[in-house]
């Protein structure tokens, strides 16, 4: 079973109180990976500005660093999830 078909069981789960902190919680790690993401980005930009030899290896971290914080943002979520699912059964 894939992870998404995993991660898709397991919402099926949730009862809808559940399932709303479920989003809540979710929408929560979006907005602050999206700023992170945003915030990386500034950075960048203004250090390229700076001095313009940069701009290839920045652009390449940029790159893994945001795919490193994508990964977080998913275990985090996916932790959250199962914290849920627990719940469920006590």
């Amino acid at each position: 079973m894939t992870v998404e078909n995993e991660r898709e069981r397991k919402l099926a789960q949730l009862p809808p109180e559940l399932m709303a902190k479920y989003v809540a919680k979710k929408k929560q790690v979006e907005d602050a990976f999206k700023q992170d993401c945003e915030t990386f980005g500034f950075v960048v930009k203004t250090l390229i500005q700076k001095d313009p030899a940069l701009e290839e290896r920045l652009r390449i971290a940029l790159a893994d660093t945001i795919k490193d914080m994508e990964e977080s943002f998913t275990q985090k979520i996916d932790q959250y999830l199962d914290q849920l699912v627990i719940l469920l059964s006590l």
